[in-house]
């Protein structure tokens, strides 16, 4: 175990506003979800899910309204078979968090095609030493098992390393139970958990608390 800090970050509200993407973009998608959706759920559920498959993990989305497996996978095939090109960009406020000279780890949850879509889109690549997407439709590791996985391969120091997200029930939930220090970053419309040991609202606010 080393003494060096690290930062483990999320993507979605957090490096970048998921609400740029245009939903034209996802129309397909989402025409497939209304179609394959019609005969099970009201309109008014439907809407709902949309609105959540924007704000939440998808397959939290899947469980919170026991969607069918096989049926939302026939929406997914969509965005796998054509993988959206993208026009979206980070929040002003990245260039603080690439200047700062730390190890940083991104572990983003989603589709697969999706995340790396957006990843590359946003050029991400060679600011992060390592670049996880943990697609729930996939595979069932959560983010506990990827912060442990991590841990373990870099040696970090829990008590040196920081978990930054947008989501109190995700990111900083397994930063919590690893006892991993975790930042809970307040973007726009970004509900405050309370359940992080520090809130900011910029990546300026960190070097107070990391140095």
């Amino acid at each position: 175990m080393n003494n060096k800090k690290a930062l483990i970050l999320d993507l979605d509200y957090t490096i970048f506003p998921t609400n740029l993407i245009s939903k034209e973009i996802l129309q397909p998608f989402f025409d497939s979800i209304f179609e394959n959706l019609s005969s099970i759920f009201s309109l008014e559920i439907i809407k709902k899910i949309e609105n959540d498959l924007w704000l939440d993990s998808w397959d939290r989305v899947i469980e919170k309204y026991k969607i069918p497996f096989p049926i939302f996978l026939k929406s997914v095939s969509i965005l796998e078979s054509n993988p959206p090109k993208l026009e979206i960009s980070t929040y002003d406020d990245y260039e603080v968090l690439q200047n700062l000279k730390i190890d940083k780890f991104l572990v983003t949850s989603g589709l697969t095609s999706l995340q790396e879509a957006k990843i590359k889109a946003l050029k991400l690549e060679k600011d992060f030493k390592k670049i996880i997407i943990n697609d729930r439709l996939i595979e069932k590791s959560t983010k506990v098992d990827i912060f442990k996985n991590l841990i373990h391969e870099y040696s970090l120091n829990p008590s040196q390393t920081y978990v930054i997200g947008d989501n109190p029930h995700a990111e900083i939930h397994a930063g919590n139970q690893l006892n991993l220090i975790t930042i809970q970053i307040l973007r726009d419309k970004v509900l405050k958990g309370n359940n992080a040991k520090y809130y900011i609202k910029t990546f300026s606010d960190l070097e107070k608390i990391i140095f």
